[in-house]
């Protein structure tokens, strides 16, 4: 049996876990679009590896791979233009008047101000922490 890592499509479960969401989720982003079912496999969806990938990017969402043992459950942070390029927003700005009306949490460190992970999936997502 391969390993998640190692297929470029993978079900609905191995997507839920991949990104640390329900199933229901999954198929909540398959249904909008964000995500692609690649083929259909005895009767059940294959969500392309691709599309997973590129809605993690996009959402700051970090994947989680069994096999490597990495995992980063929406900790970290990322810069202010990193936040911007996320978001698809026009400006830096955009992202300082989004900390300013809460809607993101961001610190300085190491000198420079940087947006937590859990607060731009949270925002991303719709979340209430």
């Amino acid at each position: 049996m391969a390993t998640i890592i190692d297929s470029r499509n993978v079900s609905l479960s191995e997507a839920a876990k991949l990104m640390r969401i329900s199933e229901e989720e999954v198929f909540e982003l398959t249904k909008y679009g964000f995500l692609s079912v690649a083929k259909v496999q005895n009767g059940r969806p294959m969500l392309s590896m691709n599309s997973i990938e590129t809605y993690s990017r996009r959402s700051g969402l970090q994947l989680y791979y069994k096999a490597t043992g990495r995992c980063n459950p929406r900790t970290g942070s990322y810069t202010i233009s990193e936040v911007q390029t996320k978001l698809a927003l026009k400006d830096e700005a955009a992202v300082h008047r989004l900390v300013q009306a809460g809607k993101l949490s961001a610190r300085m460190e190491q000198g420079q101000y940087k947006v937590s992970a859990e607060s731009l999936y949270s925002y991303t997502t719709g979340e209430v922490n």
